[in-house]
């Protein structure tokens, strides 16, 4: 969530994986002070996220309208992402809401 707000930052969603990387996952959402659920992200509001996929796994992380990004400010993000890691390993892409 936004400080002050009821609008989301970012959310992410993930696909696949094994049930440790469900549970890695939830300690380090809730470590962090978020909120964890198991429902698939909303998409109302979004600007657009980053998909990373492995052989293993799908992992969305979507970014939400707080007044200072673009949609094509996302793209960008995960181009710049897609650029670090090789394609062999993780294949990063940009989703439209």
């Amino acid at each position: 969530m936004l400080p002050g707000s009821d609008t989301l930052a970012l959310c992410i969603d993930l696909v696949g994986g094994s049930a440790q990387d469900r549970s890695n996952n939830q300690q380090k959402c809730t470590a962090q002070g978020n909120t964890f659920s198991d429902e698939p992200c909303p998409h109302a509001g979004a600007l657009g996220g980053c998909r990373e996929t492995t052989s293993a796994a799908q992992i969305t992380t979507w970014y939400y309208d707080d007044g200072t990004a673009t949609a094509a400010d996302i793209q960008m993000l995960c181009e710049g992402l897609a650029g670090n890691v090789p394609s062999s390993i993780v294949k990063i892409e940009f989703v439209a809401p």
